[in-house]
């Protein structure tokens, strides 16, 4: 339908989200740039900054309100940048602060998410150091206070992605780690935190939606088979409220 040139280098993180006005695309490049487009005419909208390396974007919340976020890795730690999709004001600038763990990991966001409901949104950031931090997300108009947010564990090794969706009534956090783990825990902080997925292969990537009645949360891995060579993935779907496998699919198939 549209191709985007990312000026600033190789796109990460791609993220996309409808204001008021305008439908946009948004992505992370080098050196922590973040440029966003009118996906309806190709045009950059905004050329943001946020200080470090490869950026991570996220954009998301009610129509009159989309936000941006942003951070990138530089030398361990990370800042989280929020922006007004709508008029590319800054609005926040949140640090991550962490050490460095056993494993040499620090305090650098590897993915961001943002989403909500019923008037409620919040950012969730996966960490290096393994854990996820969680900041609700208002859209006031006036700038908000630098909050630490709240800091949960649980990954072994790096919290590599991350996703905000619903799961029944209640709004959730899943994150996906390089050990493989899967978390789902409430983004209120107030419930019951739930282990969705044994420890098995990294990862990559989660996201969490409603198709029609039912919550799935789909995980993409990359599997490490000792008897074959090859690193192959798969896409496994769950139910949200149950926790039970939905079914699987398998994009790369190991040979043999």
């Amino acid at each position: 339908m549209r191709e985007f040139d990312c000026v600033n280098g190789t796109p990460r993180s791609p993220a996309v989200a409808r204001t008021r006005t305008r439908r946009l695309v948004a992505a992370g490049g080098d050196e922590g740039f973040v440029q966003v487009w009118d996906a309806d005419t190709g045009r950059t909208v905004h050329h943001l900054c946020v200080e470090g390396g490869r950026a991570a974007v996220a954009m998301g919340g009610p129509t009159e309100r989309v936000l941006i976020a942003a951070s990138a890795l530089r030398e361990g730690a990370g800042t989280v940048r929020v922006w007004d999709a709508h008029s590319g004001r800054a609005l926040r600038r949140l640090p991550v602060r962490g050490r460095t763990n056993g494993l040499g990991f620090g305090a650098g966001v590897n993915a961001l998410a943002l989403g909500g409901g019923d008037g409620r949104c919040f950012l969730a950031a996966a960490v290096e150091d393994g854990t996820v931090r969680i900041w609700p997300a208002h859209g006031g108009g006036r700038r908000q206070r630098t909050r630490s947010g709240r800091r949960y564990g649980g990954h072994r090794r790096m919290a590599w992605s991350v996703a905000v969706g619903r799961a029944g009534e209640r709004l959730v956090v899943v994150s996906g780690g390089s050990e493989g783990r899967v978390i789902v825990r409430p983004a209120d902080g107030r419930g019951r935190t739930y282990q969705r997925d044994e420890v098995t292969d990294w990862a990559r990537c989660v996201d969490i939606a409603r198709v029609g009645s039912q919550d799935l949360i789909a995980v993409a891995r990359d599997h490490h088979n000792p008897g074959i060579p090859d690193v192959f993935s798969s896409i496994t779907v769950v139910d949200a409220a149950s926790g039970e496998s939905c079914y699987g699919l398998f994009p790369s198939a190991p040979r043999g």
